[in-house]
């Protein structure tokens, strides 16, 4: 799957309909602590479909899922418990960049950076203390290595210039508008990050200790101790052919 497929990921009807909602809330909510607390249950509301998301990708389902998946019961308390964590996360994060730009910016570029690793360690072991975990987040870099910085700076890169963009309308637009914009540019990044995590989950399952759990009925599809076929299907999708060949005939001569 390509890197920009995932860009688009958010593009599809549930995507769409967030994103929508993302845009309404501060238009219809007061600016000031009820619109920072709106923010924050907003982010554990989605919490459900964006956990949602990254397991359907890690278990290969790399289709923009729909409603079906989000029925699902088995995942709740591990996406709330999560969505709850991000948002204390995000609340620190608001408070430090209402005393300091600078230093709110800074906050806001680790954790960023830091989150995949997060949630990619709290996909392995299914708890949140372990994506918080020092031995959790550096067994995910230690694993993954430098394809961890390369996956992630483009997304990065994007929320950076979306912002940028909202800025440079700053003195034009109303701020309810500005700030409008700013928490879809959030609702996007955020749906594309938790894929990305996902894409990751899936590629490194086997370094990583990650065996997928039941995530809606596309799973079905795919045969869960072989690896070779789930990872030649990746290879012929991004269009890697001679890898793909080379990857067969590796397994042929093992069997």
């Amino acid at each position: 799957m390509r890197l920009t497929e995932f860009l688009r990921y958010p593009l599809s009807i549930v995507g769409l309909g967030l994103m929508a909602v993302a845009l309404l809330i501060p238009l219809v909510v007061p600016a000031g602590i009820s619109l920072n607390v709106a923010r924050l249950l907003f982010l554990v509301a989605i919490s459900k479909y964006l956990w949602t998301v990254l397991e359907e990708v890690a278990a290969g389902h790399t289709e923009p899922i729909g409603y079906r998946p989000l029925l699902r019961m088995d995942n709740n308390n591990l996406a709330f418990s999560l969505g709850a964590m991000l948002a204390v996360i995000v609340a620190g994060v608001m408070y430090v960049r209402g005393m300091s730009s600078f230093y709110g910016a800074l906050l806001i570029g680790i954790a960023a950076g830091v989150m995949p690793a997060v949630l990619i360690a709290v996909g392995i072991n299914r708890s949140v203390g372990s994506g918080f975990s020092r031995d959790g987040l550096m067994g995910v870099l230690g694993t993954v290595g430098l394809v961890y910085a390369a996956v992630f700076f483009m997304p990065l890169s994007l929320l950076v210039v979306l912002h940028g963009f909202v800025g440079l309308f700053a003195d034009i637009l109303p701020v309810a508008v500005g700030q409008s914009l700013a928490l879809v540019a959030n609702t996007y990044f955020a749906i594309v990050l938790f894929a990305l995590s996902g894409y990751l989950l899936f590629q490194y399952q086997d370094a990583l200790g990650y065996t997928p759990e039941g995530a809606g009925k596309s799973r079905k599809s795919y045969k869960k101790g072989d690896p070779v076929q789930l990872q030649v299907e990746m290879f012929l999708k991004d269009g890697s052919y001679s890898k793909a060949m080379t990857l067969l005939e590796a397994d042929a001569e093992k069997k």
